[in-house]
């Protein structure tokens, strides 16, 4: 059993009583998946593959389109 799995197990054994056993297969399952995610996000999606100032919302205008039309 790894640490961020050991530590969860802690975490959910110090708040109500539960078996190591019937948790440990899910959490280090979740553990898996969580990587699997990670990975498959960092390679899919680079974090310089838009601007911090980037469009990201169909509801509001990109500030630099605002910017150029009220200095027109």
């Amino acid at each position: 059993m790894n640490d961020p799995v050991a530590l969860r197990l802690a975490l959910i054994q110090h708040a109500c009583p539960v078996e190591a056993g019937s948790l440990t297969s899910l959490l280090e399952d979740s553990e898996r998946r969580a990587a699997s995610v990670s990975a498959f996000a960092t390679r899919h999606f680079t974090p310089t593959l838009l601007p911090a100032t980037a469009w990201v919302s169909p509801l509001h205008a990109p500030v630099a389109t605002l910017i150029k039309t009220e200095a027109q």
